[in-house]
């Protein structure tokens, strides 16, 4: 979590810098001191910024005001891992904003789909935290993950939803490993793979290129389509034909004169007698508003669906 928080700030150009004297605090991480970040709401030119700990039990009212004796003055902003109390709890010359859970949940879910910050494997971070956020910690969570194409703040602007509330979330897809034989004009057979990708959103089905998911995506809501928008195994075996189906380049030939050559494409068909298939859960970036019923904003195609 405090490698999420560094990794955001950092993005956006706010250096946390960390106090000589460390905080010490029981529950409460102290992180350090950073410039005004506009979205706590504070005033000011600098603000504290503190990680409360994961506990089973919620954050009491008690907790925080023994805090408020240990910690600096000055403004704060505490995120928590912990259920936090239901109502705000005044403590005298101190100044603080704190986040459930939900909140900094929503607020890292934002910075990934947004593009803000790379969501990485545990495997593929080492050494300090750099723009990357390491999610291993979400076990639960399905392992791929699409990358955003749409930027959801110029979305809502073009469309005049500038004030919009939006919740990020997933809409499930599915990979699809094929592999099986093409068929040269010759009767040559040559063994290969693919991953398709099906978009029940969108109907469609697609090559899927390198470097287009995502590892270990953060712990969203994911919304399913409804089952009748998945491919039969017919259609899904007639629509991979269709696109595994190849032209490559044949002989050379020559006209009489020897002036003009031509370059023949020969046509390599996708044998589906021979095809094997293997699916993968995966999921679609994806904005939740109210409008005024829910409604999903595709991040790869951007359009909207009613669930």
């Amino acid at each position: 979590m405090e490698g999420a928080i560094r990794a955001i700030l950092e993005r956006r150009g706010i250096s946390i810098e960390c106090s000589e004297s460390e905080q010490i605090v029981s529950g409460f991480e102290y992180l350090g001191m950073a410039p005004r970040v506009s979205e706590t709401g504070l005033d000011g030119e600098q603000v504290h910024i503190w990680l409360i700990t994961q506990n089973i039990l919620p954050l009491s009212e008690n907790e925080l005001i023994r805090w408020s004796f240990e910690a600096p003055q000055g403004k704060h902003w505490l995120l928590s891992q912990r259920e936090t109390p239901t109502n705000h709890v005044d403590i005298d010359d101190c100044d603080y904003v704190i986040w459930d859970p939900q909140t900094v949940s929503q607020w890292i879910g934002n910075a990934v789909l947004s593009g803000d910050v790379i969501a990485k494997s545990a495997n593929d971070i080492s050494g300090k935290p750099d723009a990357s956020i390491d999610f291993s910690e979400t076990k639960s969570a399905p392992k791929l993950a699409m990358r955003p194409i749409i930027e959801i703040r110029n979305w809502l602007s073009q469309r005049g939803l500038d004030a919009a509330q939006h919740n990020p979330a997933f809409l499930e897809a599915k990979i699809w490993e094929v592999s099986g034989n093409l068929l040269g004009p010759n009767g040559e057979l040559e063994r290969g793979s693919w991953q398709l990708f099906e978009d029940p959103w969108g109907r469609t089905l697609s090559l899927l290129e390198p470097n287009e998911t995502l590892e270990g995506p953060p712990e969203l809501r994911v919304i399913s389509p409804p089952e009748e928008n998945w491919l039969s195994t017919s259609r899904l075996s007639e629509e991979a034909s269709k696109l595994l189906e190849t032209r490559r380049k044949g002989d050379e030939s020559y006209s009489e004169s020897s002036i003009v050559r031509s370059m023949l494409l020969q046509k390599w068909s996708f044998e589906s007698s021979s095809a094997r298939y293997s699916e993968t859960r995966l999921l679609l970036p994806a904005w939740i508003i109210q409008n005024p019923t829910e409604i999903a904003i595709h991040a790869r195609n951007g359009r909207t669906y009613e669930f």
